[in-house]
């Protein structure tokens, strides 16, 4: 993937302001945290030049994750709901440009209980058994 020079405009003459890069942001409609640092290393590359240094792509990495994690666990927090169950539901809506149907929220309550359940049976070492069986 190339940077298109053209979401800048000359920003070596003109500058770079925050509402520039967050408007860059929106218009790739990134929503995976991955994505943003994949994204966010394309103007950096573009500022710096073609090489960055570990230390940089480490720090962008690192931003970009908590952006992420820090929101789930913002609504985790105010709603009383596991940060990383909530991110386990949405994450067929995170890794898509084109996100899947939206759901109700009874469907959204129950996709969080099994993905809480997932999390315990995991953390505790539990295999499911088919109950129709």
């Amino acid at each position: 993937m190339t940077f298109p020079k053209t979401d800048w405009g000359d920003w070596k003459t003109d500058g770079l302001d925050q509402d520039q890069v967050h408007e860059f942001f929106q218009r790739r409609k990134s929503l995976d945290w991955v994505d943003v640092e994949n994204d966010a290393e394309l103007i950096v590359k573009d500022i710096a030049g073609t090489h960055i240094p570990d230390l940089y792509g480490n720090v962008i990495s690192g931003v970009a994750a908590q952006s992420s994690h820090g929101a789930f666990a913002l609504v985790g927090a105010m709603l009383g709901l596991d940060p990383k169950a909530i991110e386990y539901v949405v994450e067929p809506w995170k890794n898509r440009r084109e996100a899947p149907n939206p759901i109700t929220f009874e469907e959204f309550l129950e996709l969080y209980r099994q993905a809480v359940q997932h999390r315990l049976d995991i953390k505790y070492g539990f295999k499911r058994v088919n109950s129709a069986t």
